[in-house]
């Protein structure tokens, strides 16, 4: 088999299928070697897709056919739970100068996916300066800034004219591929300000950088949450900003790519979390990891399911005198949830860009115990509509059903914004199963709330 395709489109045509018949792709590149020399040259971001999808010790022989530095490339291009599976499948002595050719933020990335006893062999592949720079940016955690930060930096001295200025970024235009940022900073490596190009163009060549530059620039520190991070660069519109230690030494940056990534991971963190799956789970998650992750709450959930249930036998009298009744209470259930996940999901994102000071809890829960109130007016006239259509007219069902939605809606939506809160201040995460809690709440009070106001009425 040989595809008949432009060089540029080989790539995408084997990730397609590689997706759908891995085994094809696998057979393929091993009959034609030299195409696969041909994707990793020209495409590694589509190669990197090829690999995912192929099973870990073929992706790890194709990785050993290519030379450290355009392995390197694409490795870098692949999720790191991905890639640290096809790093084991390659082992130390032919992952080492892999690992050598690329960033260490990247390599830490990888590694930081493996075992504390089965990183130890890789780390000792690299060399000193490297193995140090990996070593610190595990230690900080990938959440961090100082795990997200890359540590090549364009800086200037700020002893420096803007005529030495100018040869210093010629020459290092040469080095790094965006300028957008030069910092300024002392002789002790400490930060100082910011290079103001237009500054600089219109100062004199005498004058110095520490005059031109745009002093006290935002900054964080290495162990600065993602969510702050991205906060700050959303704030001030940076590019990238600036990570200093506590001697205000510069350490690196964290770009608003890296950023946007953070925050791209923690949104899927935060919905896996929410229904009671890892939040450091992938579809690279081994089996048997992501049962030992998902089981807990669904046995929380059995239990949750159970208490609502015996709560549904204890009023099972009045379905029985009123079967309508039966048809009716999933909708009153299914409303109050609804309403409910929409107040949980405004929360927790709000919370997660620090919107919910303590000094706002108050605020927040009468915003949306208000905006339940309304929709529970809205909804529960509706529902009495239907409910009287359901009820061959019957009135008192009508009424009831308003009533129950009215109430399931307004109490739902407090839950919502409430449960996330609450877990805050208990000190977990506000994302943690908050959606199993509040579909409880809600089921319980739907049904329970529905049957106790037809008994009333009926």
């Amino acid at each position: 088999m040989r595809f008949r395709v432009r060089p540029r489109q080989l790539a995408r045509s084997l990730r397609e299928l590689a997706r759908r018949e891995p085994q094809q792709v696998q057979d393929y590149l091993a009959a034609n070697p030299q195409e696969w020399d041909r994707i990793a040259e020209r495409d590694p971001y589509d190669a990197a897709d090829v690999l995912e999808a192929l099973p870990p010790e073929t992706a790890a022989g194709l990785l050993g056919q290519l030379d450290a530095a355009s392995a390197a490339e694409i490795v870098e291009e692949m999720q790191p739970a991905s890639a640290a599976k096809r790093l084991l499948e390659m082992g130390p002595a032919q992952g080492g100068p892999m690992l050598e050719a690329m960033d260490a933020d990247e390599v830490a990335d990888v590694l930081h996916e493996l075992d504390p006893d089965v990183r130890q062999p890789y780390l000792a592949a690299l060399d000193g300066v490297m193995r140090r720079d990996v070593e610190r940016f595990i230690s900080y955690g990938p959440d961090t800034a100082g795990g997200m930060m890359r540590t090549d930096v364009a800086a200037l001295s700020a002893d420096l004219t803007t005529a030495q200025a100018t040869k210093e970024l010629k020459a290092m235009s040469e080095t790094f591929d965006d300028l957008s940022y030069v910092y300024v900073v002392n002789a002790d490596q400490q930060l100082q300000g910011v290079l103001s190009f237009r500054e600089m163009v219109f100062a004199s060549d005498d004058t110095s950088l520490a005059r031109v530059m745009i002093r006290d620039p935002v900054t964080v520190g290495p162990e600065a949450d993602r969510e702050e991070v991205a906060e700050l660069i959303q704030r001030f519109h940076l590019f990238a900003i600036p990570v200093v230690d506590s001697g205000q030494r510069l350490m690196g940056i964290v770009t608003v790519e890296e950023a946007l990534e953070a925050i791209q991971h923690e949104a899927g963190e935060d919905m896996a979390v929410a229904v009671g799956a890892g939040s450091e789970e992938s579809t690279y998650t081994g089996p048997a990891t992501s049962i030992r992750m998902r089981l807990p709450w669904i046995v929380v959930n059995l239990f949750l399911a159970t208490v609502v249930s015996f709560t549904i036998r204890a009023l099972e009298g009045e379905i029985a005198q009123n079967v309508v009744l039966a048809s009716l209470m999933p909708i009153v259930a299914l409303l109050g949830g609804n309403g409910g996940a929409q107040a949980l999901a405004v929360t927790i994102r709000a919370m997660a860009i620090n919107q919910v000071p303590s000094q706002r809890i108050r605020e927040v829960l009468v915003r949306e115990f208000q905006i339940g109130l309304s929709m529970g007016i809205i909804i529960g006239l509706m529902s009495s509509a239907v409910a009287f259509l359901a009820s061959a007219g019957n009135s008192r069902v009508a009424i009831a059903m308003g009533i129950a939605v009215f109430v399931n809606l307004a109490v739902g939506a407090l839950a919502g914004a409430g449960i996330p809160i609450v877990l805050r201040k208990a000190g977990f995460d506000p994302a943690l199963a908050s959606n199993i809690f509040l579909t409880f709440f809600t089921d319980v009070l739907g049904f329970a709330g529905f049957l106790v106001v037809a008994a009333m009425l009926l």
